[in-house]
């Protein structure tokens, strides 16, 4: 499988800090994989992928996977892409 590696750091304000919850890393690695379910999409059909998070003293991994493009998608586009679509095709 390849792997993607990303740093990601989690800042809240100084105002904030001693009222946000700590996030621990299972809880952080769920809340990433169901962020790439939902914006994640394939031609081929479901691609499955697993995320690891590591925190001092802790690590944790969720799996998932992609969503396949739907017909309906194309149907609905932004609406920039729709005046960009009519530009051409007057061309």
């Amino acid at each position: 499988m390849e792997r993607q590696l990303f740093v990601v750091a989690l800042e809240v304000a100084p105002a904030f800090s001693r009222c946000f919850p700590r996030v621990e890393a299972e809880r952080m690695a769920n809340i990433i994989r169901d962020a790439v379910r939902v914006k994640s999409c394939s031609f081929i059909g479901p691609v499955p992928f697993k995320i690891t998070v590591e925190r001092v003293g802790e690590a944790a991994s969720a799996c998932g996977e992609t969503r396949e493009y739907t017909a309906e998608e194309f149907d609905e586009l932004p609406e920039e892409l729709e005046s960009e679509a009519s530009r051409v095709e007057a061309r």
